[in-house]
């Protein structure tokens, strides 16, 4: 097993492992392969952002901060 989840093995609540996530967004540059990609964000039919948005998720655990898993 890989030292994070050895670490993570015993630190749990009532049996149950704790973990957060978070997200958030940033702007990427506007170019034809980063818009394709990560897309842009509709206001209305006709409007849209003016830089491909990219959203970020991460899994932590609560105890070691140690980020498990990213999409």
């Amino acid at each position: 097993a890989h030292w994070t989840q050895e670490e993570d093995a015993d630190d749990t609540w009532y049996g149950l492992r704790l973990f957060s996530v978070d997200g958030t967004q940033f702007r990427a540059p506007d170019t034809p392969a980063l818009a394709e990609h990560f897309h842009y964000i509709k206001h209305s039919k006709n409007r849209h952002t003016e830089y491909p948005i990219v959203r970020l998720c991460a899994l932590s655990s609560l105890r070691s901060r140690l980020i498990h898993h990213v999409a």
